[in-house]
């Protein structure tokens, strides 16, 4: 009977899938993106939320819907930071999350492929994470091209102030 009790059980976690929740505490993204030519700038952005549904042997199944909160952008100077919370860059006003929606996962080597939608700002464009799996850590790099999401168009475009390419890194912590 005993047996009979476990193996329900398994069938049963096994058809509800897989879906983790994520740790908004311990959850962010860090980026780093040349300013002035000669300096980075770094930041992080937290309040991750959402839902992961991630199973290794069932890729084809397993899906992110995963936002992050733009007013909690810290790059250790106040002034940036609410500056780039206004209209020229993330309009917190208007735009209260960065999401991203996954359309597949593939697997190469011991590293993984997460391509989808991001959404930042006015802008929805492809984009393409790689991430790798650390005990109950989901992390990833990606390259974002400011650009494609209409951040500091207006005013930055054509400067050496702000660069092109953002550089993240996404950890993904789910609660065991």
């Amino acid at each position: 009977m005993k047996n009979i009790l476990i193996t329900i059980a398994l069938v049963a976690f096994t058809a509800i899938g897989f879906s983790q929740k994520i740790d908004s505490k311990k959850s962010y993204i860090e980026f780093e993106i040349d300013n002035m030519i000669f300096r980075t700038v770094e930041g992080k952005i937290s309040g991750m939320t959402g839902t992961v549904n991630f199973n290794e042997t069932d890729l084809s199944n397993s899906s992110f819907n995963v936002c992050l909160d733009p007013a909690s952008i810290d790059t250790e100077s106040e002034e940036r930071d609410t500056h780039l919370k206004n209209s020229d860059f993330f309009d917190i006003s208007k735009y209260t999350k960065l999401c991203f929606v996954s359309t597949s996962i593939t697997k190469g080597g011991s590293n993984y492929l997460v391509k989808g939608k991001l959404t930042m700002y006015d802008t929805t464009a492809g984009a393409e994470i790689k991430f790798k799996v650390v005990g109950n850590q989901l992390i990833g790099e990606m390259e974002v091209n400011r650009f494609d999401f209409n951040l500091g168009v207006a005013e930055y475009d054509g400067t050496s102030m702000c660069g092109d390419i953002a550089t993240i890194k996404v950890v993904c912590v789910l609660v065991k």
